[in-house]
């Protein structure tokens, strides 16, 4: 029984081992979203995790709304979105903004 408990574990350490290798892969990114939805304007900020190895920005965008649209442009379709793009956040741009 002891080799058994040893061996658990041995296992657990391997698995938390690989789990924060892959967070060490993850990033984080600010995301805008503009277009206009019903006619008006909109803008949105997101924070969304990438990982880069196993996603691109535009997937995690979807993932981030629990979308199965196999883009952004059915997305928005999806979103009632119309005029829309994505784009990284200039931070420098919007630190002035916000004093």
């Amino acid at each position: 029984m002891h080799v058994q408990n040893g061996y658990k574990i041995v296992h657990y350490i391997l698995l938390l081992d690989q789990y924060t290798k892959g967070l060490k892969k993850m990033s984080q990114e600010k995301i805008i979203i503009e277009g206009s939805c019903e006619g008006m304007r909109f803008y949105k900020e997101l924070d969304i995790v990438i990982s880069p190895e196993a996603e691109t920005p535009e997937q995690a965008i979807i993932r981030f709304y629990g979308s199965e649209a196999e883009n952004f442009e059915m997305l928005a379709r999806e979103q009632g979105w119309r005029n829309c793009y994505w784009t990284y956040a200039d931070d420098s741009v919007l630190l002035p903004q916000a004093n």
